[in-house]
């Protein structure tokens, strides 16, 4: 999901503790329901407290929302445009969205020492790039926050392929 402020499958605990943590009404995030699969919660901080809003995917995927009682029934085509909905005030959330939580991990460039960190030392990007086909190349897998090593030899499309998965797989939250 390209949404900054979805987190995945944060926990109730850490979610209050990300929203609470500066004192201040309307800050927000998106995380999955721990209770309900395939359920989005919308976690809204008010006052020292977080409340929860369920969010349904309906039929052709739009997005439904569980307000306060009495707010009519509403569908979004996307999560941006709920979203951008309860920016505004008095629109059935307890308050309005005003700051977005953002996932430590979105969108983070990495340095070239960080890069060589994780690709080894023969990788460059851009076209002057030096890789050595029948060298033994590594790549450091990230496995819930463990660092696994992986070294095999591989071809030049190999070590693309997989070096495009490591980033895909390094910007999701599991």
């Amino acid at each position: 999901m390209d949404l900054s402020y979805y987190h995945g499958p944060l926990t109730k605990q850490d979610c209050e503790t990300l929203l609470l943590q500066e004192g201040v009404d309307g800050n927000f995030l998106l995380r999955d329901s721990e209770s309900i699969p395939g359920a989005l919660c919308l976690c809204v901080s008010f006052k020292n407290f977080v409340y929860t809003y369920r969010i349904f995917r309906e039929k052709h995927g739009y997005y439904k929302i569980k307000t306060a009682e009495g707010t009519p029934k509403q569908v979004f085509p996307s999560l941006k445009e709920l979203i951008s909905k309860f920016e505004k005030p008095n629109q059935g959330l307890v308050v309005q969205l005003l700051k977005p939580i953002r996932r430590r991990s979105f969108n983070k460039k990495r340095s070239k020492p960080e890069l060589d960190a994780i690709y080894g030392k023969s990788f460059h990007s851009g076209s002057g790039r030096s890789f050595n086909p029948t060298s033994t190349n590594s790549l450091l897998c990230r496995i819930n926050a463990k660092q696994i090593p992986f070294s095999m030899p591989l071809s030049l499309k190999s070590f693309n392929l997989l070096r495009a998965i490591s980033v895909e797989l390094r910007n999701e939250v599991f």
